[in-house]
């Protein structure tokens, strides 16, 4: 268990008077895509990957958009300035390793322009990728998927 320099549950505990929730679950990662770039990122991650927009925020000089692939994963767009996501940081999407090929080139034809595909020490194969805001993705075809 991860305690740093110190008991955080118990510090939290302390200085409030609640203590932490004993579950969490990651709701979702955000990435940038200022300006004209926003629409272009939210509509690459639509017609690539199926991703459906779940919310729109818009006023008070903020924008925003909540992408969800339906199972669980969630990508938030925000046109904000800001470097995109570098690599070793990256988004990735998982395909079994029987469909990598064939889902890494029908993505390859429609226009992503994918770094040379690699295999892992596990067996997968991973192509590397950035979206129009130059935010750096990947296509993953796991041997073995990670369980939830």
């Amino acid at each position: 268990m991860y305690v740093g320099r110190h008991n955080h549950r118990q510090a939290t505990k302390e200085r409030t008077g609640l203590t932490m929730p004993s579950k969490f679950r990651l709701e979702h990662v955000a990435i940038p895509a200022h300006g004209a770039l926003f629409e272009e990122t939210v509509n690459f991650y639509h017609e690539m990957f199926g991703m459906q927009m779940i919310r729109d925020v818009r006023g008070n000089g903020q924008h925003f958009a909540f992408l969800s692939d339906g199972q669980g994963g969630v990508i938030e767009v925000l046109d904000v300035p800001g470097p995109p996501l570098p690599a070793p940081s990256h988004l990735a999407f998982m395909v079994p390793l029987s469909e990598f090929e064939a889902t890494h080139d029908r993505l390859a034809e429609q226009g992503i322009a994918f770094d040379p595909i690699v295999e892992n020490t596990s067996g997968d194969l991973i192509a590397y990728f950035r979206d129009p805001a130059e935010n750096t993705a990947q296509l993953i075809g796991r041997k073995d998927p990670l369980g939830h």
